[in-house]
């Protein structure tokens, strides 16, 4: 289980974070933290597996899943997240809009 601090989000710009953190992205002063709790973890291949996880952001819980590598230096993978399944920013479409997917890219390093 991971919970991330919302409140402790930070950008290049103070006036996109403050953005962010209002009620049209993460509304985080009513959703302070998101949740990943992993359900299932599945090798796949030397330093691979398969995840599977609820995510909960802003109230939603979806389960999420994504292959990872895992070594004993570090942990790395990317994911689609769909901002649209957690009502985060306005529905895509409009002319300003934003894309509803969000390619992350994570890399954990352990010390």
């Amino acid at each position: 289980t991971v919970t991330i601090d919302i409140t402790s989000m930070v950008t290049d710009s103070d006036g996109l974070t403050k953005h962010l953190l209002n009620p049209d992205f993460f509304e985080a002063e009513t959703y302070p933290e998101a949740r990943f709790v992993t359900t299932s973890v599945t090798p796949t291949a030397e330093d691979t597996y398969d995840v599977v996880a609820d995510l909960t952001i802003k109230g939603t819980t979806e389960s999420v899943s994504f292959p990872i590598t895992l070594t004993e230096q570090y942990l790395t993978f990317t994911y689609d997240l769909d901002r649209t399944q957690f009502s985060i920013g306005a529905p895509p479409g409009g002319v300003k809009s934003i894309d509803a997917i969000v390619p992350l890219e994570v890399k954990i390093v352990f010390q």
